[in-house]
């Protein structure tokens, strides 16, 4: 019987370091995954920052075109006034929607372009 009883004993005995065994390993896999989350949270985070901040460049990139057109249109107009033509009408008329439309075409394409780039970076 004594036999039998250790033989009980020692099958308790290693079903209990065999829960703990496995309540460790838990505990071990349940820190991981929060630290997992942790740094997901953070990645995501910075991810975020990275994407305003190409919007914030695009920003600047739309005002300093905006800016140089502004000074071509101005050169333009100083240039056809000075010529004694009329400003408002016929082909002077015409450069200066021209230079307007390119305006409007460059501002664009950088509000997409920085736009994408938001959009890559926050999908990383």
């Amino acid at each position: 019987a004594t036999i039998g009883n250790l033989s009980l004993a020692s099958q308790a005995a290693g079903s209990v370091t065999s829960a703990f065994g496995a309540y460790s390993q838990a505990s071990a896999q349940r820190a991981n995954l929060r630290a997992q989350a942790a740094a997901a949270d953070t990645n995501a985070k910075l991810a975020e920052l990275a994407a305003q901040d190409e919007l914030r460049q695009g920003e600047r990139q739309v005002g300093q075109v905006t800016l140089q057109y502004g000074e071509l249109r101005g050169r333009q107009r100083a240039t056809i006034a000075a010529n004694g033509i009329a400003l408002d009408e016929g082909s002077a008329a015409e450069i200066q929607e021209g230079t307007d439309l390119m305006r409007d075409i460059d501002r664009a394409t950088i509000e997409v372009n920085a736009s994408r780039a938001a959009f890559g970076q926050r999908i990383q």
